[in-house]
Formats: C-alpha cells, structure tokens, sequence
C-alpha cells in the first residue's frame, strides 16, 4: 500500500466536496471489498449531503445482501453526475458494459 501525496489528496479531496451528485462504481463480479468499500464510502458521502448512486453491472450476489446499504446497489447509470468514484479497480472496463461510455464526460476518481 503506497502513501497518497499531499497534492492528489487535496485535488481528491476537492473533488469530492465540489460534486452534488456521485456516481461509485464497482468492478464485475463484485467481492467483498469492493462492496463494503463502495458501500461505505456511499454513507460518508450522504452524510456529507451528497447524492449519491451505487452502480454494479448485474445482480448482487446474495452472499452479500447483509451489507448495510446493499438494498441500494443500481444496476442503471443515472444520466450524469458530477463525480465517477472507481473503487478497488483501475480500468474502466472492470465497471462493466455502460460505464467506458462515461470516459472523458465526466471527472473521475480512482481509488484502488
């Protein structure tokens, strides 16, 4: 695990307190640290006063559904939003057939 610079923290953090509305994305085949990350980085966002979307390709696995939040997962991209958070990947593929189609169109940030 590498230590995160002081200037991409603070462009990170900036980000994030710009956005209104925060699309988090998870890879393919969720597991369970893309679903309890994804899921909790969602309630520290609502808390902020955030709107905020829950997107995985497909049906969440069952094993899964005790994950406080999991009721909330979205299998549908809104049409915009402020800010793409791509957690436990790197690449957009990973996200699944809708998202690539985002890249470019909206300010993403990765958190792998």
């Amino acid at each position: 695990m590498g230590l995160i610079e002081a200037g991409k923290k603070a462009l990170a953090l900036a980000s994030v307190q710009k956005a209104d509305t925060i699309v988090i994305a998870s890879h393919v085949d969720p597991d369970g640290d893309t679903l309890g990350s994804s899921l909790a980085w969602a309630l520290i966002l609502k808390k902020m006063g955030k709107q905020v979307t829950v997107y995985n390709q497909g049906a969440l696995p069952y094993s899964y559904t005790f994950l406080p939040g999991s009721e909330c997962l979205v299998d549908q991209l809104p049409q915009t939003c402020d800010l793409l958070c791509l957690l436990d990947f790197s690449e957009f593929d990973r996200a699944g057939r809708d998202l690539p189609e985002w890249q470019g169109y909206t300010e993403s940030l990765c958190i792998d």
